[in-house]
């Protein structure tokens, strides 16, 4: 609790004195500000003795992690422009255009954002939570340390945690289904390669403006899929020791 209660204020910080360090900062106060979470995710991780493995981080799972996502997103982005065609028509192209982003924001949301974002609150504060008590990692418990992770990053995100004034109910309901479904995918990947792509994804609106987030929830089914075929093929994998007869008893 210490660990979590610590990470929350070095998150807050930052927010709390955003008009001053704009002010000296400027044009690097978003640079600053990111490179600060970075070393948050860092500290913390040491801190409570979160290990690279724990998230995704080791060699082997980062590449996994994003192989697994390239894949997942093709699928989905398959998935969503054949409904979409038949719906109203329009070619690949079109759900493939950038809806007005420029080359550095979408670098921006895909390198940094996503990937600093999502060690922090997903690699450290949600693992945080769910190492609270063992009962939390099956469902229903897991839903409380989702809900509230969940909440806390909404919250860090409209500026509740600095000034309620900020709060904006539609911002937030949008932020809370995208983050619940960041969680999702944290808790069945435990990668967060994975999810800072995704995270970097729903930012730069790949898929244009036809309802880019239907992706999201594809993505979801895609994974789901993926992970089912995965089960059934170890389970119903002939073992090799008894097919060649040299089972143990």
């Amino acid at each position: 609790m210490k660990n979590l209660l610590l990470t929350l204020a070095l998150l807050v910080l930052p927010e709390l004195l955003r008009p001053a360090l704009t002010t000296v900062l400027g044009d690097w106060t978003f640079a600053a500000a990111y490179l600060y979470l970075l070393g948050v995710g860092v500290l913390m991780m040491r801190r409570a003795g979160i290990a690279a493995t724990d998230i995704g981080l080791a060699p082997k799972q980062v590449a996994r992690g994003a192989g697994l996502f390239a894949a997942l997103l093709l699928a989905s982005m398959t998935a969503f422009y054949l409904m979409s065609s038949w719906n109203d028509g329009g070619s690949f192209g079109d759900y493939l255009a950038v809806s007005g982003i420029t080359a550095g924001e979408f670098a921006r949301h895909w390198l940094v954002v996503g990937p600093v974002e999502e060690l922090v609150w997903r690699g450290v504060v949600l693992t945080l939570l769910m190492s609270g008590h063992t009962r939390w990692r099956k469902l229903p418990w897991v839903l409380l340390p989702v809900v509230v992770g969940t909440t806390l990053f909404c919250a860090w995100h409209s500026g509740m945690l600095v000034s309620i004034e900020q709060f904006n109910a539609k911002a937030f309901t949008f932020l809370f289904v995208i983050s619940s479904l960041l969680s999702y995918f944290f808790l069945r990947t435990r990668s967060v390669v994975f999810v800072a792509l995704a995270h970097g994804y729903s930012n730069a609106n790949l898929i244009g403006t036809h309802g880019e987030q239907a992706v999201l929830l594809l993505l979801v089914v895609a994974l789901e899929l993926y992970l089912l075929a995965t089960l059934l093929w170890r389970r119903l994998r002939p073992n090799p020791a008894t097919v060649t007869g040299h089972a143990r008893a």
